[in-house]
């Protein structure tokens, strides 16, 4: 069978959608199931809540998270969406440190973290810093790595790969290459693909023929 490759030699292009919802004033000094917040407000649309906003005054645990002092989003159901870790955590059978900060993606495979500093995963150096705005490290749910940034050029399953920061080396559920920016030229197919080109792999029949 032969090998199946997507090849993107142009910029991706980003869509941006947007919607009518809107905030509520902000509320002042407020203690709900055990958490103080120095403010809290509602995003809603059509008179549905989608999620909520708050300022923690001090750290808190909500569905077995610890929750930093400082900003947290929640569902409309106040399950944490988005936080900074104020104690080590095990989420999804990975232990994550103290200062991460914790994305999670409902109904997503997978979440995203922010690392407080450059951190090992599975061998690979994920790039981390920069708080709720930082570089973000992907993972599936299972707890397996599924994007990163890094500060070096590194080869992933014979395939040499350029670090930026404008595109991840993505992994497949399988820890195999799923997509990734060349470092250098290869053949596929006999089809020279040049340096440079972001190189997204059929994760259905992968195969490390290239030169």
């Amino acid at each position: 069978m032969k090998n199946k490759f997507v090849i993107l030699a142009i910029p991706v292009l980003l869509f941006f959608a947007t919607c009518s919802n809107k905030y509520t004033k902000w509320q002042n000094d407020v203690k709900i199931d055990g958490l103080s917040f120095t403010k809290l407000r509602y995003s809603v649309y059509n008179n549905d809540t989608l999620n909520i906003i708050g300022k923690l005054k001090t750290g808190g645990e909500k569905n077995t998270y610890p929750l930093k002092a400082g900003w947290v989003h929640f569902t409309k159901n106040w399950e944490p969406m988005l936080f900074c870790l104020d104690t080590d955590c095990n989420i999804n059978s990975r232990i994550f440190k103290a200062g991460t900060w914790v994305s999670l993606h409902k109904g997503n495979e997978f979440f995203s973290v922010v690392f407080p500093k450059d951190t090992i995963i599975d061998g690979y150096k994920c790039k981390g810093g920069g708080g709720i705005n930082g570089i973000q490290t992907s993972f599936y749910n299972s707890g397996q790595l599924r994007g990163f940034y890094t500060d070096r050029n590194i080869t992933v399953d014979g395939f040499k790969c350029k670090c930026n920061l404008f595109h991840p080396i993505i992994l497949d559920s399988e820890v195999k290459l799923k997509s990734c920016k060349l470092n250098e030229r290869i053949f596929i197919n006999d089809t020279p693909v040049r340096k440079g080109t972001i190189l997204q792999i059929n994760a259905l029949e992968i195969s490390n023929d290239h030169e």
